[in-house]
């Protein structure tokens, strides 16, 4: 089985198939991919058997959340069936050892915040931070399935929906870790 799946939410852009072969490229290929096209038929097809595709919202029983991404991340909740599940947006990208130090790191903890850079060199969350601050955490962090499951947590929409669902967990109870690595590029 897989270590994790990533949930990529998308609107069409041009810029999924970068994200996707951001995917390709990790070091350690144990993971899912888990693409929900918001309101539109799919834009591509994909052979790699670990990639699925939900063409769009609609067929899940949903309206179009009109790129609300939050919301398309909570449609594809029940299709993950590993034990870790994860975030890309179809605008951003992965470094090739993302999936690699999630499994060397063997976390006990229920969610793991990774670093993330945006193209003009900030970090977020900055180093030296280990706490979950609004405007300083963001989508590079995947959580344990089974605490997510019981929990019944899911996305809400806000125009910060990765902060608030994170301090959600941590209001909840769940355990985090911030890993130091920067393992994802925003708008790269």
């Amino acid at each position: 089985m897989s270590l994790i799946t990533f949930i990529i939410p998308s609107i069409g852009r041009p810029t999924l198939q970068r994200a996707i072969d951001s995917l390709l490229a990790q070091s350690n290929p144990n993971w899912r991919a888990i693409i929900v096209f918001d309101g539109l038929p799919a834009t591509q097809q994909f052979t790699d058997p670990r990639i699925s595709v939900i063409e769009s919202v609609e067929r899940l029983g949903a309206q179009s959340h009109n790129g609300n991404a939050g919301m398309v991340r909570n449609l594809a909740f029940p299709h993950v069936q590993t034990e870790w599940v994860g975030f890309l947006d179809d605008d951003d990208t992965l470094r090739s050892h993302y999936v690699e130090y999630l499994a060397q790191a063997q976390p006990s903890e229920d969610f793991v915040l990774f670093r993330m850079q945006t193209t003009s060199g900030y970090i977020i969350p900055q180093v030296g931070s280990n706490s979950v601050v609004l405007n300083d955490a963001g989508i590079s962090f995947c959580v344990r399935m089974t605490k997510l499951r019981t929990s019944g947590q899911v996305f809400v929409n806000s125009n910060c929906e990765d902060f608030v669902f994170m301090n959600t967990m941590i209001n909840n109870g769940f355990s985090y870790q911030v890993n130091p690595e920067i393992v994802y590029n925003v708008r790269f």
